[in-house]
């Protein structure tokens, strides 16, 4: 019987990869950009969703689904301490 998990994938906001970030995560757009601290509004498709707004520093991880859509932020140690990385398919 094989293991399975759903596909959830990260990338690092590192200050310089704004526009990589944008077109990762299909349901977010950036809302300003302050010294690349960025502010970046989710938007939840559908009527039910939830719409919110939520702060990105250089350095900082985003998490996304399947779907290409956001899931979470997290700082290295919180990355570290909540995810394993494992070989891309």
């Amino acid at each position: 019987m094989p293991l399975i998990t759903p596909r959830i994938e990260s990338l690092k906001y590192d200050g310089t990869n704004l526009a990589a970030v944008l077109a990762w995560c299909i349901d977010v757009t950036l809302v300003s950009n302050v010294n690349d601290v960025l502010t970046l509004h989710r938007d939840e498709p559908g009527d039910g969703g939830i719409d919110f707004d939520f702060v990105l520093n250089p350095g900082e991880w985003l998490i996304r689904n399947l779907y290409e859509q956001y899931q979470g932020r997290f700082t290295d140690a919180e990355y570290a301490q909540s995810w394993v990385e494992i070989p891309a398919v």
